[in-house]
């Protein structure tokens, strides 16, 4: 596979190098028709092996092939827990690390936690907790519960 990259980059390199080079005029169509041909024949070149021997693409993991737990429900849930984090912050004028969220119970194919924990630091004291719970709960994700970090 990489001699196919290096003689279609090669080829390029000289397409674009005879292009510089040559005249402009009647000749220079002729010459660029025949560096076209060039090209796409490199280009092409490898497509009758490949449908001869039945071309594949590589196969990924199906959803559920690991008993359904797994980096992906792992992912989301972090994913959702940092979006969470942000909505939050931005909603109340909070800083970020002011701010802890934890999805307890995810559940990958209704994209819910059964809770969500919120931990607010000191700093963020201000904020009523009940209106970041009706908030989250509003969001419809989960039951959220919050919390305030001392110390």
């Amino acid at each position: 596979m990489r001699e196919y990259f290096v003689s279609v980059f090669t080829l390029s390199l000289f397409f674009g190098l005879a292009e510089m080079l040559s005249y402009r005029g009647r000749a220079a169509v002729a010459e660029r028709g025949a560096l076209a041909l060039m090209l796409i024949f490199t280009v092409a070149s490898p497509l009758p092996a490949l449908l001869s021997e039945g071309f594949t693409l590589p196969s990924f993991p199906e959803y559920g092939e690991n008993g359904g737990s797994g980096e992906f429900e792992q992912v989301t849930a972090d994913a959702v827990e940092q979006g969470l984090c942000r909505q939050i912050a931005e909603r109340f004028s909070l800083k970020e690390e002011w701010i802890g969220v934890r999805c307890l119970g995810f559940v990958f194919e209704e994209m819910r936690a059964e809770t969500i924990r919120v931990t607010l630091s000191i700093s963020a004291a201000r904020v009523d907790p009940e209106e970041i719970e009706e908030y989250v709960n509003g969001l419809g994700m989960g039951e959220c519960e919050v919390a305030y970090e001392i110390g």
